[in-house]
């Protein structure tokens, strides 16, 4: 019997044949994609494995935790009342000009929770159906053979039949530099911190390509985080701490994504989900819906491979399915991304008073979708004061939106 710690106060028991040559499936890294994907996966009659170089599932925190609850039904989770830190009814934009975009947000149902109980909570499923989650133990290599795909780790070396790859940013870092952005944030706390609204401040002069965000995380405290292209982070947050009057109780640094999709995400028995997938929005580097996803569409589908003699296309279904889900609306958002980018202050304050002129702001309020943003985008860039305004700027990036966006 081995023992598994899925966090200091929470212990968990698991059988491991012990046979490292035995397994089915796979999988790199318990984050939530390769928790997802071992979820699926595991509790069919398979050897489900998960290996993860960090010592506790769920730390570091890997990111903000903001999600709609739609988005988890879909993913068949039920978060507790213990991982949910705030139940968001607002969002308050902020430009350099300090103009205000309120967007009403009480009617789509949008959480943030606790990444760590989140994750760790997904983990003990996968346990009560058999999986195997080994922590402290990190993939150096994999590679296919005439045999499978073997894999050498810090722990021993392993072969198994379907390899997961949900490994994150690591893995993108070594195939894209595009799309790599800095980020920083502080769990901070304050009096006048907001319970149930998000806030977001831009600026192309202190964040790059990327914004500020305010998100609150229960009991006084909220997530403080920038991002954007060559910044000091740090030296970005320390400002708004003065000026909100905020606290800093802890600080990480790590990166995130925006440069969407990778072309492939299926390499023979090799599946890429995830970070590793280029599965986080290209607006935000928002990915629990997106990423999780992933990981449960390539967990069922590894299933259904190896439960139908290895039928080589069944693994392509995965990639297809997700991209019949996200490809359009994260093509319109890394093209909105790259026209984002070619903006100086001056033309996003002229954006937003464009908004908030035409009504669009209410519009994203009642129609506006948390999980796809096409519908937002169509509301902002489809109207010819838009493409008056920004065509001058980035007028290839509107022509392509546009087109994009006239398709149904």
């Amino acid at each position: 019997m081995h023992i598994i710690i899925l966090r200091k106060d929470t212990i968990n028991y698991y059988y491991d044949k012990g046979v490292q040559n035995n397994n089915d499936i796979i999988i790199a890294g318990a984050g939530l994609s390769g928790l997802m994907a071992a979820k699926s996966a595991s509790g069919n009659g398979l050897s489900v494995k998960v290996l993860e170089e960090d010592q506790e599932v769920g730390l570091p925190e890997k990111c903000d935790g903001l999600v709609s609850v739609q988005g988890l039904k879909e993913l068949g989770i039920n978060p507790s009342n213990r991982t949910i830190q705030a139940k968001i009814k607002k969002a308050i934009l902020h430009s350099p000009n300090g103009t205000d975009i309120h967007i009403d947000a009480s009617k789509k149902d949008i959480i943030v929770v606790d990444r760590s109980e989140f994750d760790v909570s997904i983990a003990k499923d996968v346990t009560l159906n058999d999986g195997v989650i080994e922590l402290g133990n990190r993939i150096l290599s994999y590679k296919e053979s005439e045999t499978g795909i073997e894999v050498k780790s810090k722990n021993g070396n392993y072969k198994c039949k379907v390899f997961i790859d949900g490994t994150g940013i690591s893995y993108l870092a070594s195939k894209r530099k595009s799309g790599l952005l800095q980020a920083a944030k502080y769990i901070v706390s304050g009096k006048d911190i907001s319970e149930d609204t998000v806030e977001l401040f831009f600026n192309q002069e202190v964040t790059p390509g990327f914004f500020v965000w305010l998100i609150p995380a229960g009991d006084g405290l909220a997530k403080l985080g920038c991002g954007g292209n060559i910044i000091n982070g740090f030296s970005v947050l320390d400002k708004h701490l003065e000026k909100m009057k905020l606290k800093p109780v802890r600080k990480m640094a790590s990166s995130i994504y925006v440069g969407g999709p990778l072309e492939k995400f299926v390499n023979n028995e090799i599946m890429l989900v995830g970070d590793a997938a280029g599965q986080t929005k290209p607006t935000t580097a928002g990915g629990i819906y997106s990423g999780g996803m992933g990981g449960l569409i390539a967990g069922k589908t590894a299933v259904q491979y190896l439960k139908d003699n290895k039928n080589s296309k069944i693994l392509h279904n995965y990639e297809k399915q997700w991209k019949d889900m996200f490809q359009r609306d994260f093509e319109l958002t890394r093209i909105s991304r790259n026209l984002f980018e070619r903006l100086d202050n001056k033309a996003i304050d002229k954006v937003f008073s464009l908004i908030l002129k035409k009504g669009i702001d209410n519009d994203i309020s009642n129609e506006g979708e948390f999980d796809f943003h096409s519908s937002v985008l169509k509301k902002i860039f489809v109207s010819k004061d838009t493409v008056d305004l920004l065509g001058t700027v980035a007028g290839s990036e509107m022509r392509r939106m546009t087109k994009i966006l006239r398709r149904k």
